[in-house]
């Protein structure tokens, strides 16, 4: 037996909200560029809120900032993606103006004559129990008779959770747990949680009303295991559409996002998205008037409940404010003279114009002007085999991700980088003080086993040590004669042997094998001691696909 004695991560962030526990000023973000999507941070923290999001540079991570705990757990290890800033107290942001919601009109569900049935489906953490005692409350105040059932077993924050809410105009029957078949309104809080077969089995093809959040939260095993991906959204929502008369979806998360600035009130969308549907029989006014009385964030929760109501009655209106605005910079392409003479196309050339900018910035025109021609080589090797472009699209991202290894000169171009400042203000508008948690090699070497802070006046300092980019590969690199340095050195050698190999046999020697074998540097993540684990990986897989390699 294990017994791990801890005060609940979840419980310390809601008392930290209601003022029972100090609050804790130290706020965490990602620098997605630098960041590897490696999973490390969640294997060391176990935290939902250590989240993966796909990138034009394959996985990454990002800290969700309204369900963090605070532990701060996730910057141990080496990775140098982490930056923390402080938050004031007694400072708070400027309030951005936040749109009105319209005025729409009840939907016409006619007098309650039965017992209702409503079956909330969602993960600990977000509040669904307290979504529970929020339309328990309303069916009180509407003079009904209630009774409700919270399911969180053993659940931990982002485990399943489940509610049961009966009500009536009259005596109900002695039970407060849902029977198979008799659900009139499904909530998917969580959509992979609501499609778990036994939820399932709550829904009623002829009359259950469905609203399904189709937000994306990770389970324990996607943040542990990188290689664990989430479902297919339209397979979860046929799932859900078998037993559902109507069915209705949206982004919660990413609605709440745009029109709060956080995600705490998407619960409310979903409620109101179920009341305008005629799933959720209870009257408005009581609702909100519960929600008053829960006394949190009322403001905030009346008027989601009141956008839930409109993304059902006014959708145009919804889209328009809860749609993300379209990033007024352009992505930064190579210069259109350095693809003179080359003849790929389609989405090879696309990701070759976007990597090869970004080599420029990493090195230098010249190494940018290799990548192209050695693309170019393949995608003309290509030609002559099959009309599929897999091969060179794969080399397109694999030649890059080993040709711009992150070494200590590009970690600190990426930290420094104007677009990364601001995208650290916009995830904490009121954060201060930008540090980097950082755990330099040198400082490893000699025992220090936990990562430095360089605040404000050592930003300088990474500054200048962009700039000596210029040194890389050379005799005087101080970095280069490190032993991680020199296997990634030879990682991009091997590779480019390798994919000059490939090149002269796809027609005869298999071109999917090819395929898989140049998409194969994506195995490779993170730094430090988790890179060189990986690096194994990747090997033992080519021995596998029968290609010698260099032992590291």
């Amino acid at each position: 037996m294990l017994i791990y004695d801890q005060h609940c991560a979840a419980d310390a962030r809601r008392q930290r909200k209601r003022g029972t526990l100090p609050t804790r000023n130290t706020r965490v973000v990602i620098n997605e560029a630098v960041c590897e999507g490696c999973g490390d941070c969640g294997v060391k923290s176990n935290c939902l809120s250590v989240q993966p999001v796909d990138t034009e540079y394959g996985r990454k991570t990002k800290i969700d900032q309204t369900s963090c705990n605070t532990d701060y757990t996730c910057m141990d290890g080496d990775c140098p993606s982490f930056v923390t800033v402080e938050l004031v107290p007694g400072k708070k942001a400027p309030k951005a103006a936040r749109p009105v919601p319209p005025v729409v009109a009840d939907p016409d569900f006619g007098p309650l004559t039965s017992t209702q049935n409503v079956f909330l489906a969602g993960i600990g953490g977000t509040g669904i129990v307290t979504v529970n005692q929020v339309l328990a409350t309303a069916a009180l105040r509407a003079g009904l008779e209630v009774e409700s059932l919270d399911q969180i077993g053993l659940s931990q924050k982002a485990g399943p959770v489940v509610s049961h809410l009966r009500f009536s105009s009259s005596a109900l029957e002695p039970s407060n747990r849902l029977t198979p078949g008799s659900a009139d309104c499904i909530v998917a809080f969580d959509l992979l949680t609501a499609t778990d077969n036994k939820n399932l089995d709550y829904g009623n093809a002829e009359k259950t009303v469905s609203i399904a959040s189709t937000s994306q939260t990770p389970t324990g095993d996607m943040v542990y295991d990188k290689a664990v991906r989430y479902p297919e959204e339209t397979s979860l929502l046929a799932r859900l559409d078998k037993v559902s008369r109507t069915l209705r979806s949206f982004d919660a998360l990413a609605a709440a996002q745009e029109l709060f600035g956080n995600t705490a009130a998407a619960n409310f969308l979903l409620i109101g998205a179920a009341y305008q549907s005629g799933g959720l029989r209870l009257p408005a006014e009581a609702i909100e008037e519960a929600i008053g009385i829960n006394g949190v964030a009322v403001d905030a929760n009346i008027a989601a409940f009141r956008w839930g109501r409109a993304a059902i009655a006014d959708t145009a209106a919804f889209s328009a404010v809860t749609t993300p605005a379209k990033s007024v910079r352009e992505p930064v392409v190579a210069p259109a003279h350095m693809f003179a003479g080359t003849t790929f196309t389609g989405e090879t050339l696309r990701l070759v114009e976007l990597r090869a900018a970004q080599l420029i910035e990493f090195q230098s025109v010249k190494i940018a002007q290799r990548y192209i021609d050695q693309v170019q080589a393949v995608w003309t090797a290509e030609r002559a085999a099959t009309e599929r472009t897999d091969f060179s699209e794969a080399v397109a991202r694999g030649l890059f991700k080993f040709t711009a290894y992150k070494d200590e000169y590009e970690v600190a171009r990426m930290l420094v980088d104007p677009a990364f400042i601001e995208d650290v203000k916009s995830q904490v508008p009121a954060g201060e003080n930008l540090t980097y948690k950082l755990h330099p090699p040198i400082l490893r070497v000699m025992g220090r086993k936990k990562k430095i802070g360089l605040g404000p006046k050592s930003h300088v300092a990474l500054k200048v040590l962009a700039k000596g980019k210029k040194l890389r590969g050379t005799k005087l690199d101080p970095f280069g004669y490190m032993h991680v340095r020199k296997v990634e050195r030879e990682l991009l050698a091997e590779y480019e042997a390798m994919i000059a190999d490939l090149s002269r046999t796809l027609a005869t020697d298999g071109y999917d094998r090819a395929v898989e074998i140049a998409a194969l540097p994506d195995v490779v993540r993170g730094y430090e001691d988790i890179k060189l684990g990986n690096i194994e990986l990747y090997k033992t897989r080519l021995r596998e696909l029968r290609i010698e390699c260099i032992d590291t």
